[in-house]
């Protein structure tokens, strides 16, 4: 690893961090090992959105691309 490392002019540690990366399946996301977020159940759609509404966190992926 340490020969590698030296190779690309980094440390045997993001040498193995890259190679373990390279070893998951294509569509691996580091996030299904995480503690799932809190969703609030009454805003599931934008109609249930009222003037006024406080809303917090990050919004992605809203559509799934075929």
């Amino acid at each position: 690893m340490s020969e590698i490392a030296e190779l690309v002019n980094s440390d045997p540690g993001t040498v193995a961090l890259i190679i373990e990366a390279l070893q998951q399946k294509l569509n691996h996301d580091l996030r299904d090992h995480m503690t799932k977020p809190l969703f609030h159940t009454g805003k599931t759609s934008v109609d249930s959105l009222r003037s006024g509404d406080i809303m917090t966190g990050v919004v992605s992926m809203l559509y799934t691309f075929l």
